[in-house]
């Protein structure tokens, strides 16, 4: 027992080092795309050898499944956005992105309901709308913190960006970080891995402003909260699209065409 307790004490303290290079990576990146691409590639590296050689299963699936964070990172700044355009992007890279996450379900014999992926319950049926509807005013405030541009041409039909931000931003990232991260960080050191997958999904906002990263990191551990006791991600999934399609689409396209 002893033995145990040691393991996972130093397994936190990897864990939060991790935590303060994906900082580091993401200032970096703020700073200079390349500088920060290596050190998000460098990174990456380093989760995928740790994985290999951890004697803990519990850590060694938790470093695999860690070094898809980076790996967003470095696709992204990959892929250049100028040839595309930004709705397309979200699809572009989300494609690979899933293939990622769920060869690592596949490779750690996670089943699916483990990653979140069943319903919730009925009596879990009026949280899961609350959560949902929540993405409407944080997507609202989030618009006033970034106020990005809107995403289409006017003549575009909007199913297609809403069906993209649904599935490639909200869904994606949920079946990451609420799904995969929060099942291995959970199994590996408890209860607060929790609130360190939600720290690392506000620092990868860093890029945006710090105020937004707070914003994503408090909004991230409602999520958390809400996946742990529902242990279904489709709430939070349609909620964190939500947040995009009025952050990206909605907001903006109210700020070009305001009511009479």
């Amino acid at each position: 027992m002893p033995r145990k307790l040691v393991i996972v004490d130093a397994g936190v303290v990897t864990l939060w080092a991790y935590v303060g290079l994906l900082l580091i990576a993401e200032f970096m990146t703020t700073r200079n795309l390349k500088t920060g691409m290596i050190v998000h590639g460098c990174i990456l590296v380093a989760l995928l050898f740790h994985s290999t050689i951890v004697e803990n299963r519990y850590f060694s699936n938790l470093y695999a499944s860690l070094s898809i964070i980076p790996l967003i990172r470095v696709m992204s700044l990959c892929i250049p956005l100028m040839h595309f355009e930004y709705i397309l992007w979200f699809l572009i890279v989300g494609v690979p992105l899933f293939a990622a996450i769920f060869a690592c379900i596949y490779i750690q014999h996670l089943d699916l309901w483990s990653v979140g992926l069943k319903t919730p319950s009925r009596k879990d049926i009026p949280l899961t709308c609350g959560i949902i509807l929540l993405g409407i005013p944080v997507g609202w405030v989030e618009y006033y913190i970034l106020e990005p541009e809107f995403m289409i041409s006017a003549r575009a039909s909007w199913i297609a960006p809403i069906l993209i931000l649904m599935i490639c931003t909200g869904g994606l990232e949920e079946l990451l970080f609420r799904g995969l991260l929060q099942h291995t960080f959970t199994e590996a050191v408890g209860i607060q891995g929790i609130f360190i997958i939600s720290v690392m999904f506000g620092l990868l906002h860093l890029g945006n402003s710090w105020l937004d990263c707070v914003l994503a990191g408090d909004i991230g551990f409602i999520y958390a909260l809400v996946v742990r006791k529902t242990g279904s991600i489709y709430g939070t999934s349609i909620s964190h699209g939500v947040i995009n399609i009025m952050l990206f689409l909605v907001m903006p396209y109210l700020a070009l065409h305001p009511p009479a």
